[in-house]
């Protein structure tokens, strides 16, 4: 039995979605199924449409409706020639919308945006696709049949970052997934999302889709869940940044998750849990090229020559730093206050560092999230900066992190990390590494970042 996870390359384009029907019925012999994220720009846009509509402004939220629309729209034009198929598939899609314009009028009322409210709006993509897919899937001749995940998924209610409820999943995915297996239709299910015991619409964060595959992987003990993806598995480095960069055959399941936690866009870092739980290999697979074997993540893969795995490298980021002036009330707390409060609003933080000496904290976050980011701290220390006691949110914008993560029980790299970064003359931002140099990470200017990964790269011996 496979489970098999679709994004953004395979739903972006109408060719893109035949290959998809292609290796579906490639496997039509064996229990399969299917799930489905939407395009990560449609997400944003509702969930800034949502933000907006928060402020009172309800233009932003017309034009994600209208985008919305229109670009699943032009898919179905393409791929869809039965005409009753494709009427159902719109009223499918209007009854969504009118559900997002009920949402955003909500909010602009209210002038109020819980994190409850932006995982209701960001989970609406995955169901514009997912009823799309189910279509195109029929037509090439597959039963597929499509299954929200909110009846299958139970999380508890920390809205952004869920958590689901082992027992209660697996028994609902049970109950509803084994009879449809059985009778060889394959289910069609939404990614990223879950709901509580309530009801009430819940994600799992960003690229939550991989996990909400792995997850259901694992209850029904499939041989094996595949991600198809943008890239031939998971590489030593961007192609995009050093053309011969070329794919790890096999990683730990470890070795990838510490990859996921920085940002690797192929994997989410919670993903890796419930397979590694069961055993199930993992696959990352391309879209773009079926013919490539991609990256099998394993309990224990063959060892590797090389000094380093990979760099895992981020663009279109922020930095942010708040400083307090001098004062005898400093404390620790004045970080956790920060950070709780962009957990709550649902922000991913990257990296933070909290300097006691400064007297301040650097959040590295997504630039996209900047200013909602400095809204937020301006109210939860709107109090201390009236008193004179915090100074105004500083921005670097443009910035980009780094990650290289070093083999099992392979060398220090740290020295080697730090002469190449010598070499490249990079301006180093900020700098972590853990404690164990199974990592370091840091952040420079978004401009120096091809040729400080390219430096990186050759220096450390990742090239074949």
């Amino acid at each position: 039995m496979r489970v098999m996870k679709f994004g953004a390359a395979s739903v972006n384009r109408a060719s893109r979605l035949h290959d998809l029907v292609r290796l579906i019925q490639a496997e039509i012999d064996t229990p399969q199924v299917v799930v489905c994220t939407t395009i990560p720009s449609i997400t944003d846009s509702l969930i800034d449409a949502a933000r907006r509509a928060a402020g009172g402004d309800e233009t932003l939220g017309d034009r994600a409706r209208r985008d919305l629309w229109n670009r699943h729209r032009s898919l179905a034009e393409k791929v869809v020639q039965d005409d009753w198929e494709r009427e159902a598939l719109y009223q499918e899609w209007a009854n969504i919308l009118k559900m997002f314009d009920r949402l955003i009028r909500s909010i602009a009322t209210l002038r109020d945006l819980s994190p409850r409210g932006v995982d209701a709006v960001a989970a609406l993509g995955e169901h514009f696709i997912t009823h799309l897919i189910a279509v195109v899937l029929r037509q090439g001749g597959v039963a597929a049949q499509v299954i929200d995940a909110t009846e299958l998924i139970v999380t508890d209610n920390n809205f952004g970052v869920a958590q689901p409820l082992t027992e209660e999943t697996a028994d609902r995915v049970q109950a509803r997934l084994q009879p449809l297996l059985k009778r060889r239709i394959v289910p069609v299910i939404t990614g990223y999302i879950g709901a509580t015991r309530d009801g009430l619409t819940t994600t799992f964060g960003r690229g939550g889709g991989d996990y909400t595959a792995a997850l259901i992987g694992a209850v029904l003990q499939a041989d094996e869940v595949c991600i198809w993806t943008d890239v031939d598995g998971i590489l030593t480095a961007d192609p995009k940044i050093v053309p011969e960069a070329h794919s790890l055959s096999e990683l730990s399941y470890d070795e990838a998750a510490e990859m996921g936690s920085f940002g690797a866009e192929v994997l989410h870092p919670r993903t890796l849990v419930p397979v590694t739980e069961q055993g199930i290999v993992l696959r990352i697979r391309s879209a773009l090229d079926i013919t490539q074997p991609g990256t099998r993540i394993v309990t224990t893969p063959r060892p590797s020559t090389h000094a380093a795995r990979a760099i895992i490298s981020v663009r279109g980021l922020s930095l942010l730093t708040m400083k307090l002036v001098q004062s005898e009330d400093w404390a620790p707390d004045w970080a956790s206050r920060a950070l709780a409060r962009l957990a709550d609003v649902g922000v991913d933080v990257l990296m933070f560092a909290h300097n006691g000496g400064e007297r301040s904290i650097t959040l590295t976050i997504r630039a996209s999230d900047a200013p909602f980011v400095r809204d937020n701290l301006a109210t939860t220390f709107g109090y201390e900066h009236n008193a004179g006691l915090v100074q105004d949110v500083v921005t670097i914008a443009s910035v980009a992190m780094v990650a290289v993560i070093n083999t099992p029980n392979g060398e220090a790299l740290t020295p080697r990390i730090l002469r190449a970064l010598g070499r490249s003359g990079a301006h180093i931002l900020e700098m972590s590494q853990n404690i164990s140099s199974r990592h370091v990470s840091f952040v420079l200017p978004e401009d120096e970042l091809e040729h400080t990964v390219r430096i990186l790269h050759d220096d450390l011996g990742l090239a074949r």
